[in-house]
């Protein structure tokens, strides 16, 4: 019981004490007795009520999904579904259980997106133990309201790749790679600033060692 219900029952037995004391000073003993009896029972009545409302009060649920493989289109469209039917079920929150080696960039700014721009708090776990959040999972566990990992999880490696054929290592080739991988650090410091986390951090991040 809170204090506020505490303070509301001293009111209810201060009341019932004036009404008795009223019906004393009128000295009318048959109606005294039996007001008194009244006015307790009024009592019973409002505790028992109020304790039907406080057993009732709404617990904090928060819905749970989780992200098991390589982040993807569908990924993305998922996550902003999952966001939308947490705020429509009037949930607290939404809870990403997430293991993933990474995936397309456009997938992954597209759910950092949905995230950074929720209605609702989104909290990202990596989890179970052995699982990873790399590359792409990087970005988006930092996209995060709350971030958490479990023991003997990992994350790392944001650093851009290119999947393309015939693997050519040109001046041309070297110099777009610089400006993919400058793009994603910005992307990445930027996130880091927003959740009020390390933009050092951040950037470090997706950068090729």
């Amino acid at each position: 019981m809170n204090e506020v219900q505490c303070d509301a029952l001293v009111e209810l037995s201060r009341g019932a004490e004036a009404m008795i004391a009223v019906i004393q000073n009128h000295k009318l003993k048959e109606v005294k007795q039996c007001s008194k009896k009244i006015i307790f029972t009024l009592i019973a009545v409002l505790i028992i009520m109020n304790i039907g409302v406080w057993a009732e009060e709404k617990k904090p649920v928060f819905n749970v999904i989780t992200i098991d493989g390589v982040i993807t289109s569908p990924t993305a469209k998922y996550v902003d579904n999952s966001i939308k039917d947490a705020q429509q079920a009037e949930a607290e929150g939404l809870i990403i259980l997430l293991d993933t080696p990474g995936g397309m960039d456009t997938a992954m700014r597209d759910i950092a997106k949905s995230i950074l721009n929720a209605p609702l708090p989104v909290i990202v776990f990596v989890s179970p133990p052995g699982a990873r959040a790399a590359s792409a999972g990087v970005i988006i566990t930092e996209a995060a309201h709350i971030a958490a990992m479990a023991p003997g999880t990992n994350i790392g490696a944001a650093h851009p790749v290119s999947i393309g054929i015939g693997g050519s290592t040109g001046e041309k080739d070297k110099n777009m790679s610089e400006k993919v991988e400058n793009d994603a650090a910005a992307y990445a410091r930027s996130i880091a600033k927003a959740r009020g986390r390390s933009e050092r951090v951040g950037g470090k991040s997706c950068a090729q060692k």
